[in-house]
């Protein structure tokens, strides 16, 4: 009978369930922001782990981003390639590596990262480089928020990105990782000139001849900058009027493999006025925190005169790559 078949061991898996397609669910909104936002990127011709991964670590070394936890996530493909070669390093040996492989761990501080395995990692779009010219001399300040001097509202300012004119804008994806020719990254701490272009990626095209970018470029060499200003540079020098901007990820598609430090990105839960719901709609509320801290609701009623029953489950979360210069995407 359909009665005997709705017991609490089936209320318990659908629950479970519910909260593994939430907790999928959340992990492919984490990597598709990443692989959209984060500014850092390369392309890797490495044919074993250490070298592909070491790639990221100087990247985020050369840039001295401030640095809690870092990891690096692959595709299965890059797994195949890496696998045998990362998990023979002597960080694994023993106790260790069974905790790692049950956790789907593939490595343990190899290059500062942690190395993690994932199916659900985004493709990045791309094509043939548009290459197209930047209009005009571009200079740009750190901005933070403004209050009203009369009403004293507070104005929150994206302080992450910059709009950028360009001649034309039309050829470029939202998610592509773009450099300009002699403006390279410098270390944020000492502002030591790094061997490599700073990468941006393509956040928003506002129009045809113009593309917006995280991070913003604050440039060391930009005499409109006040010194306190300047203490806030990543490049050495200013984007010129002219100037080619280069598309990296020429190919058509490619699937990523995502690094970031864990600082950089932000799950922010929600909540709903589930006392209300219970007085006036007359549903009942339950809620409880799942491990990775956002909160799940069910909400449930029923029908004595047919003995129906609703519920539904559901959680309220957004993302945020509070840090674009510390996410990046690695390509084979």
């Amino acid at each position: 009978r359909a009665d005997q078949m709705r017991d609490m061991s089936f209320w318990d898996k659908r629950g479970k369930e519910s909260g593994r397609k939430q907790a999928s669910n959340l992990n492919k909104g984490i990597v598709t922001a990443m692989a959209t936002q984060g500014s850092m990127f390369y392309k890797s011709a490495a044919t074993s782990g250490y070298p592909f991964i070491g790639e990221a670590q100087a990247l985020m070394n050369e840039r001295q981003g401030f640095v809690t936890d870092r990891c690096f996530l692959l595709n299965d493909r890059s797994t195949l390639t890496f696998a045998e070669d990362l998990a023979a390093r002597q960080t694994l040996q023993g106790r260790p590596e069974s905790e790692a492989w049950t956790k789907g761990q593939i490595g343990a501080n190899v290059a500062e990262f942690d190395i993690y395995t994932g199916s659900y990692l985004p493709d990045l779009a791309g094509g043939a480089d548009p290459a197209t010219t930047v209009t005009g001399d571009q200079s740009f300040a750190p901005q933070g928020g403004t209050v009203d001097a009369v009403t004293g509202v507070c104005t929150n300012f994206d302080y992450r990105q910059a709009t950028i004119a360009v001649a034309a804008s039309a050829s470029y994806n939202i998610g592509d990782k773009v450099t300009f020719p002699d403006v390279f990254a410098v270390g944020l701490d000492d502002k030591t000139l790094t061997p490599e272009l700073m990468t941006f990626t393509i956040v928003a095209k506002p129009s045809g001849t113009s593309v917006t970018v995280y991070p913003k470029p604050i440039a060391a060499n930009d005499a409109g900058l006040s010194t306190l200003e300047k203490a806030y540079a990543n490049v050495n020098t200013q984007i010129l009027n002219g100037v080619t901007m280069n598309r990296l990820n020429t190919d058509a598609s490619t699937k990523t493999n995502l690094f970031w430090d864990k600082d950089a990105v932000e799950v922010l839960g929600g909540t709903i006025p589930a006392e209300l719901m219970a007085q006036f709609a007359g549903f009942k509320v339950v809620n409880m925190t799942m491990k990775n801290g956002l909160n799940m609701y069910m909400v449930y009623d029923g029908n004595i005169n047919d003995m129906s029953f609703r519920y539904r489950l559901f959680t309220w979360y957004g993302i945020t790559v509070k840090d674009p210069s510390r996410v990046g995407i690695a390509t084979l």
